[in-house]
């Protein structure tokens, strides 16, 4: 083997892992932002984890709304809340997905006073109108940010995990609290 030889050959195996590492420098960020999101659905029991992350980080924010200004609730009628109440112990997920119903609606409702009508608005883009316009804390808004992320994580969860019937009440109860919020926000509308 002459130098020749050598050169072509130690070009031939060093070729692909030079363009492996050309691409993961170039494409760095954007793995980066793919690997967060693939940490949550990658890991066994990955649903579970993030949808307790979401309740307690909802749990967190809860607290911090000042008790001296209560919302005014608007709780269900006594059939629906024992029919979400009656579910959240059957089929948690299912409970947890119909609250959340209940808060697209009030949503959608002050995106009609809002002027935003149409129901194809991006509901964050009404929690950050109302909180634009004093009607509700960041705080009301990060509760928001909590319950969608604990929503889609029990929603769209696979494996043998499987959400709590009492994580489905805490959940339920802090829609609840967010839409007595959402609706204090409506009336000075």
């Amino acid at each position: 083997m002459d130098i020749y030889q050598f050169i072509a050959s130690l070009v031939g195996s060093l070729a692909w892992p030079i363009v492996v590492g050309v691409l993961l420098f170039v494409l760095r960020k954007q793995l980066i932002g793919l690997a967060i999101r693939l940490k949550e659905l990658s890991l066994p029991g990955g649903m579970k984890a993030t949808f307790e992350k979401e309740l307690e980080t909802g749990r967190s924010i809860a607290e911090q709304i000042p008790p001296e200004a209560p919302p005014q609730l608007v709780p269900p009628a006594a059939d629906e809340e024992s029919k979400l109440l009656r579910l959240a112990h059957e089929l948690p997920e299912g409970a947890i997905v119909l609250s959340y119903i209940d808060l697209e609606k009030a949503l959608s409702d002050i995106a009609s006073k809002l002027g935003m009508g149409s129901k194809f608005v991006n509901q964050r883009s009404i929690i950050e109108e109302l909180v634009k316009r004093n009607l509700i804390k960041r705080e009301a808004a990060r509760l928001f940010d909590a319950l969608r992320g604990a929503r889609n994580s029990a929603a769209h969860g696979v494996g043998e995990e499987q959400v709590t019937s009492s994580d489905a009440i805490e959940y339920i109860r802090q829609v609840h609290l967010l839409i007595g919020l959402l609706h204090t926000a409506e009336a000075q509308l």
